[in-house]
């Protein structure tokens, strides 16, 4: 998927105001009213503040492919269903914010490719 590129690159080309922003994205998710429709919300500001971020204009581009992916995958199956899947994905997403303002191309893809293989297995769970 693209999303790993590009949290890598935003690893090493994010600014410090564009790493403030994420951490504030991040601190969106940690809310245990969240609706289906509010925690996908903030999970598409999030990505598509990476792609942003990633200074790839190929990645800024396929944002409109990002939001209907993600939406497809919250549609099927939200973690805003539990208590538990909206801490754990409020901790999966601060983990991508610290792997990109460390600096770390490599924990940013892992980080991101984490995220991702949960949402897929979420879904896999549902059909």
């Amino acid at each position: 998927m693209a999303l790993e590129p590009a949290a890598a690159a935003a690893a090493e080309r994010a600014t410090s105001d564009e790493i403030v922003e994420l951490y504030a994205l991040a601190a969106k998710f940690d809310n245990p009213d969240h609706t289906p429709e509010s925690i996908a919300k903030v999970d598409l500001e999030f990505h598509l503040a990476i792609a942003r971020m990633s200074g790839n204009p190929f990645m800024r581009s396929v944002s409109g492919l990002i939001e209907a992916a993600l939406a497809v995958s919250f549609q099927l199956s939200s973690p805003a269903a539990s208590q538990e899947g909206i801490a754990e994905c409020a901790a999966n997403h601060l983990r991508i914010a610290h792997a990109i303002a460390s600096r770390d191309p490599q924990k940013a893809r892992l980080a991101m490719e984490s995220v991702i293989k949960l949402g897929v297995e979420r879904i896999r769970d549902v059909i």
